[in-house]
């Protein structure tokens, strides 16, 4: 677990999204240490160099990327919920094919 607050003009959200990115956790692996417990210094982690855009942008990036996510999940819930509702309704197996 990292506990970061972000500095003035860098977006929360926009943070959270960018430690999740495959180049940091990249980064993460290569700088990290431990077995057990795998766990990387601030120091580090402050090491870490990309391009970072205007508090405009970035809130534009967050909130798209964000509206994604929930439409992912969203779309994988619905298997589920369909599913749910077949099992809790009064529908035999017979009811769902044509013999």
């Amino acid at each position: 677990t990292i506990a970061l607050r972000p500095m003035q003009g860098i977006n929360s959200l926009f943070l959270f999204y960018l430690i999740k990115a495959p180049k940091f956790r990249e980064y993460g692996r290569t700088q990290g240490q431990g077995l057990k417990v795998f766990g990387i210094t601030a120091t580090r982690v402050s090491n870490f160099c990309c391009g970072i855009p205007n508090f405009q942008e970035q809130s534009t990036v967050s909130s798209f990327l964000a509206k994604l996510d929930n439409t992912i999940v969203l779309h994988q819930r619905k298997p589920s919920a369909t599913l749910h509702s077949l099992a809790t309704s009064s529908l035999s197996p017979r009811d769902l094919v044509k013999v």
